[in-house]
């Protein structure tokens, strides 16, 4: 109960917006820092992800300060998918925060937010791949409810296996 009134009200602190162009600057700040470990060239990887095409990033802020960002893609299913008729599938392609806010709740909130998004735009389920040895980020999605469903060895720079997850929204 008492970690429901706290996210409450950091919710109420939070707002997300749709990223604009001079949010680029702090997203490459923040993901060099975050996706160093995992990536040869991090700046590369994000400004490829943001021009993937149905792309959408989110930045949340406090105050008027960013705090961190999430990157969505999304495809749409030619054929049924079980019960739905061309549905839309989301991919979390990057999600980070500065380095301040980490458990904090911040993540989790950034998480909820792109989950609806995905849902917003038609998704039914969510994807996102993580690094096996990013304990964090593995953390934030289990407890989030996703599922791992498919280890990748040696997929990362450092030679870390990737684990792909799924959630239905």
């Amino acid at each position: 109960m008492r970690y429901s009134v706290w996210a409450m009200r950091l919710a109420q602190r939070l707002r997300f917006r749709p990223r604009r162009p001079e949010d680029d600057t702090f997203m490459l700040s923040v993901g060099r820092r975050v996706f160093a470990r995992w990536s040869r060239d991090p700046a590369r990887s994000l400004s490829s992800m943001l021009a993937s095409k149905g792309a959408r990033a989110e930045i949340v802020e406090r105050d008027g300060a960013p705090l961190g960002f999430a990157i969505v893609t999304f495809a749409r299913l030619r054929q049924p998918y079980g019960p739905w008729r061309e549905p839309a599938v989301a991919r979390l392609d990057a999600i980070a925060v500065t380095p301040r806010e980490q458990n904090s709740g911040v993540g989790r909130a950034l998480t909820r937010r792109a989950e609806a998004i995905a849902r917003e735009e038609g998704a039914v389920v969510m994807t996102l791949m993580t690094a096996e040895g990013n304990s964090k980020a593995r953390r934030l999605f289990s407890r989030s409810g996703y599922l791992a469903v498919i280890r990748m060895p040696d997929s990362y720079t450092n030679g870390d296996a990737a684990i792909e997850m799924f959630k239905p929204i």
